[in-house]
């Protein structure tokens, strides 16, 4: 019961656990239970699903749109006396 709801918890938090979700999902997918291994495959392909979608838009070149930095000004604009 323990190790379903941690399979849960990981799913829900997939996004939050970073490098470590990869990990998690591998050895929730290795469980002897089957649900809980369930659990760990659904989440494997939702990081592969997210890792294959982030290679294709990074893969994509960007176009029509404007590289302008920000910058900031070390002078601050003149503040007119109130007379």
């Amino acid at each position: 019961m323990v190790r379903r709801v941690a399979a849960e918890f990981l799913i829900r938090e997939l996004a939050s656990l970073g490098e470590n979700a990869l990990v998690l999902a591998h050895r929730t997918a290795s469980d002897p239970n089957p649900s809980v291994a369930e659990r760990g495959n659904f989440a494997l392909k939702q990081l592969n699903q997210n890792d294959a979608a982030a290679s294709k838009s990074a893969a994509q070149p960007v176009t029509g749109t404007s590289h302008r930095v920000n910058t900031v000004s070390l002078n601050p604009p003149a503040i007119p006396d109130p007379d």
